[in-house]
């Protein structure tokens, strides 16, 4: 039968030696690890077949013993009850290490421990009690490293815990702080969590070498600032700040008091110098872009030459001078500055000018004033325009007239209309504006000429004409002497060299080859001043980059896209009307940039009569 004892099968005749063999006796099928039990009525041996399943134990069945994964199955709502004694399950590795379930039924608690070596055990996980006080405990006396992960942790009140170490039970979130439940000591202020492998850290100052060499910014700074942040920036007193070659910011200390700040070019360090010259330019004394001063005051110059400030004085009190070497002073009219003899003080407190306000005098308005014969002043009304005051005699009226041919001699040497005789270049008579000539127009007025460009000629437009520089059949040229440049402004500004005289009626064509440099985020403009009334065209285009865009009939050219060290043709043409004058270039950058725009020297402008 199957599984069954039997006899093994040894031929008539049974030898002592096969009695006692071990295979005298076997199951049917066996294989090794097979057990022998009875069999279901208790009156043979049969095979118990060994488990395929490795780590199965033996347990008892429902009549059979027999193998199962699972040490112990409880039905649901039944209770797992071990009896008196308490229940004990232990898993063991070796002679020196096993693990150990056991439920203590006199202290009702349940207990999962590890034992290392013989004798010593720790308890890494118990609970006790039950009801509403029981206690979970983690750890025992000999207890090394333990991690354990909680996904969530809830119901249990902040009084039944174990408070050791202090709060370290929190489910709440918190930050480590000095204090609370993650209090740090030994901290240093401005030092930082730094990774010193990938599973430690520490606390330390930032050294040079955690820095990037080289970066973008971003390495020091986690935020956009002002240069004025304190927060961020501190520097030696009194300084001002430049890049250098390489990148770097570099202090520079201020000048001396009126110093200024000069550039040493493009690729230098600039430094503080005092101005060769004072001012860099002419201007007006009004020009608020270069003078400032206290309110309500007056200027002189002192025995230094310098131009010091004068507090207007009281009303009614004149600047009175107190030497050709000492500051003059406001103060009342003195007694002392009276002349001693005259014919105004019988009926007046104090000598006074004729000018002197209406507290001495009242007329009616727009008169000149003369004596009688009687001693009276008389009113006289101020004559036409273009009259003049005329003497009728020494004992009448005078009057406004137009002067009389009768009243100038036919022959004269110049005295007739001048007090006295005297030089063309006598600055006593005549002013004009720097470096001119001058001519009569049609009307016999004396006209201003600006002086034409070296090596031009003052040339004859006709008998009638403004005569003109140049010549109608040559080119004539201006080489720029020196660069030119301007920064941090878009306003067209007048070329210091490109510049020349137009005569009425005439017409013109104008080239220029310019050699300029200006920042490429800056670009580039520039148009013409011409005389009322010319019509005028310009174009242009880049001989080494980029082109001229013509923005209208005005003559304004814009240039987009400019790299440095460019040369560029400009050209225009200008139908002067009635009126001569001056035809000038200007030019600017289109957008401010802190890099100067620049028009460089050899740059050369042509222009010729063509009609």
């Amino acid at each position: 039968m199957v599984d069954e004892l039997v006899h093994g099968d040894v031929g008539p005749v049974l030898s002592e030696a096969e009695y006692d063999s071990i295979t005298a006796h076997s199951l049917n099928n066996q294989v090794r690890g097979d057990l022998i039990m009875s069999n279901t009525a208790a009156t043979g041996l049969i095979r118990l077949a060994i488990s395929g399943t490795q780590g199965a134990v033996l347990a008892a069945g429902a009549n059979d013993p027999e193998y199962v994964t699972s040490l112990l199955a409880v039905a649901a709502g039944a209770t797992l009850n071990p009896g008196a004694a308490d229940a004990v399950l232990e898993f063991q590795e070796s002679a020196a290490f096993r693990a150990r379930w056991r439920y203590d039924i006199a202290a009702n608690a349940f207990e999962l421990g590890i034992r290392d070596n013989v004798g010593t055990e720790d308890t890494i996980f118990s609970v006790a009690g039950e009801g509403a006080t029981h206690a979970m405990t983690i750890g025992g006396a000999t207890l090394g490293v333990l991690t354990m992960t909680f996904a969530s942790l809830s119901g249990i009140a902040h009084a039944d815990l174990d408070d050791a170490p202090t709060d370290a039970h929190h489910t709440e979130v918190h930050t480590i702080a000095s204090t609370g439940p993650h209090a740090q000591s030994g901290l240093t202020i401005g030092h930082y969590l730094r990774a010193l492998t990938s599973t430690t850290f520490d606390f330390a100052a930032i050294v040079d070498g955690d820095v990037p060499a080289t970066h973008a910014g971003s390495a020091h700074h986690t935020r956009s600032h002002t240069m004025p942040s304190t927060a961020d920036h501190s520097a030696t007193a009194w300084r001002v700040f430049y890049s250098d070659g390489s990148g770097n910011i570099i202090e520079l200390p201020l000048g001396t008091a009126g110093q200024h700040l000069e550039s040493s070019g493009t690729t230098s360090a600039p430094t503080f110098e005092t101005p060769a010259g004072g001012h860099t330019r002419l201007h007006a004394m009004t020009d608020t872009l270069d003078h400032s001063a206290t309110n309500w005051r007056l200027f002189h110059s002192n025995g230094a030459a310098a131009v010091v400030e004068i507090i207007f004085g009281a009303a009614g009190t004149y600047l009175r001078s107190t030497g050709a070497s000492a500051a003059p002073a406001f103060s009342a009219i003195l007694d002392a500055d009276v002349p001693s003899t005259h014919a105004g003080t019988a009926h007046h407190g104090a000598g006074h000018t004729m000018a002197t306000g209406t507290s001495d005098h009242s007329a009616d308005n727009w008169r000149v004033f003369h004596s009688n014969g009687t001693g009276g002043v008389d009113q006289l009304a101020l004559g036409a325009a273009g009259t003049y005051f005329r003497s009728a005699g020494t004992a009448a009226v005078p009057t406004f007239s137009a002067i009389l041919d009768a009243d100038v001699p036919s022959t004269h040497a110049g005295s007739a209309h001048h007090t006295r005789s005297h030089t063309m270049p006598s600055t006593s008579d005549h002013t004009a504006t720097n470096w001119r000539v001058f001519y009569s127009n049609g009307s016999g007025n004396v006209i201003e000429l600006v002086l034409g460009a070296a090596g031009t000629h003052l040339e004859s437009a006709g008998a009638s004409a403004a005569p003109i520089w140049g010549s109608a059949s040559d080119w004539t040229e201006i080489v720029k002497p020196s660069d030119e440049g301007i920064m941090n402004s878009v306003t067209l500004q007048n070329d210091d060299d490109f510049l020349f005289t137009a005569a009425a009626n005439g017409e013109y064509i104008v080239e220029l080859y310019m050699l300029m440099i200006t920042p490429a985020s800056a670009d580039f403009k520039c148009d013409w001043t011409v005389p009322s009334g010319t019509s005028k065209q310009a174009g242009g285009e880049g001989l080494g980059g980029g082109g001229f865009e013509s923005l209208g009939n005005a003559g304004l050219l814009s240039l987009e896209g400019v790299f440095a060290d460019q040369l560029y043709k400009i050209w225009a043409h200008f139908s002067i009307a009635g009126t001569g004058g001056t035809v000038q270039f200007r030019w600017s950058a289109v957008t401010t940039n802190p890099t100067p725009t620049e028009v460089l020297q050899h740059s050369v402008m042509r222009w010729r009569r063509i009609d």
